[in-house]
């Protein structure tokens, strides 16, 4: 027979080891919850800076295709690229008179295109050359009345 003492330490032991294991699983659990958020935050910072890249080459493209010696503009989009820098610049003749669009490509981590916009006046020496930025004409989506007009051939 079993001293009633010894049949007690079992069961204590008993709770100890459920309770340790309760404490095992709960903390098993708020790691894989941790787990899964850090999973999304890195997912989301990487997106994010995908968008800044594209937005930083749309910008630098756009800056770029300000100095070009543009021909006279015509109603479809003219483009240059800048192989060194990976830049790619367009121009078009604007709706308004007198002026041109000037387009500005990014490429998104997704392959889908970003595109950003200045408004100018055509360049001095006939509607060649540099084309003159109008203040507060620089915008992130297309000024032109039907989005179509500023519809373009796809990036290469």
């Amino acid at each position: 027979m079993i001293p009633r003492e010894a049949h007690l330490h079992q069961q204590r032991g008993n709770v100890v080891l459920l309770t340790l294991m309760g404490l095992m699983l709960l903390g098993l659990a708020g790691m894989a919850a941790l787990h899964r958020q850090l999973d999304e935050a890195v997912r989301l910072t990487g997106e994010t800076r995908g968008g800044l890249l594209a937005w930083n080459q749309a910008a630098s493209a756009l800056a770029w295709a300000g100095t070009v010696n543009w021909p006279p503009a015509g109603e479809g989009w003219q483009c240059q690229s800048f192989p060194p820098a990976g830049l790619r610049g367009c121009m078009k003749a604007a709706s308004r008179p007198g002026g041109v669009l000037l387009r500005g490509e990014g490429i998104r981590a997704d392959s889908t295109p970003l595109f950003l916009y200045q408004l100018a006046a055509a360049g001095r020496e006939g509607g060649r050359g540099q084309p003159v930025p109008l203040a507060g004409g620089r915008l992130d989506f297309c000024p032109e009345k039907t989005p179509q007009a500023c519809d373009g051939e796809p990036l290469p």
